[in-house]
C-alpha cells in the first residue's frame, strides 16, 4: 500500500464499539437502518487535522497549518461503510477521551477515496501517510496525502460535497496548487486572512 494510517490508540477499537453499543436501537437514523453493528468492522484509524487558512495563506507550512483534532475510523458492516468514529482527547470526561460517531456522505467518500488513491500513479509509488483535512469554515474536506520525502510532494485530494470551488472532487493536487486554490477560494468568499 503506498500510504499508511496513524499509528492506533491502543484503546481505540474498543472505545469506538463501546461508544456504538450505546446507541439506541428505537427512532435510529434511516440510514443505520438494517446495519447489523455486530459485525462492524474498522478501518485502521486516520489523523483527523482542521486546516488554519490564515496560517497556509500568510506562509507557513500544511503541516504548522493545522490543528490535530484526533483519530478517524471508518465502520464497516457486512463491507459497506457506514459511519465514522472520530476519537478526541478530552481532559474533563472520564477515560479522557471522547468518540464522536457521525453518519453522510463522507463517509462512504472517504472509504471511496483511499481506495482509488491506492492506484494512482502519483500515490502508488510514494510514500504517504493518509489524512482527513478539513475546513467547516470553507466547507472542505478533503484526503491529505502527507509525504514521508517532504512537504513539497504532499497531494490533496477533496472529497465530493466538500471540494467548492476552484476545487474539483476526486482531482489530485499538488501542495503548490492546493495553496493557490485555497488562496483563491478566501478570496471569493471575502474571508479576512
Amino acid at each position: 500500500m503506498p500510504f499508511r494510517f496513524t499509528k492506533e490508540h491502543p484503546e481505540g477499537p474498543s472505545l469506538v464499539r463501546s461508544r456504538i453499543a450505546q446507541l439506541p436501537t428505537a427512532n435510529i437514523q434511516p440510514s443505520l437502518k438494517g446495519v447489523t453493528f455486530e459485525t462492524q468492522t474498522l478501518n485502521p484509524p486516520h489523523a483527523v487535522c482542521a486546516l488554519k487558512h490564515k496560517d497556509l495563506i500568510s506562509g507557513k507550512s500544511l503541516a504548522d497549518s493545522v490543528h490535530h483534532n484526533g483519530h478517524r475510523y471508518i465502520v464497516h458492516s457486512t463491507g459497506k461503510p457506514f459511519m465514522a468514529a472520530e476519537i478526541q482527547k478530552h481532559t474533563s470526561v472520564p477515560g479522557g477521551y471522547i468518540v464522536h460517531l457521525n453518519i453522510g456522505q463522507f463517509i462512504g467518500g472517504t472509504a471511496h477515496a483511499l481506495k482509488h488513491l491506492e492506484i494512482l500513479p502519483q500515490v502508488k509509488f510514494g510514500s504517504f501517510e493518509a489524512r482527513l483535512l478539513r475546513s467547516f469554515h470553507l466547507y472542505f474536506v478533503a484526503i491529505w496525502l502527507k509525504s514521508d520525502t517532504g512537504e513539497h510532494d504532499d497531494l490533496i485530494y477533496p472529497l465530493p460535497g466538500g471540494a467548492p470551488a476552484p476545487f474539483i472532487a476526486e482531482q489530485l493536487y499538488t501542495l503548490h496548487d492546493f495553496r493557490s486554490n485555497i488562496h483563491s477560494l478566501i478570496q471569493q468568499r471575502q474571508i479576512a486572512p
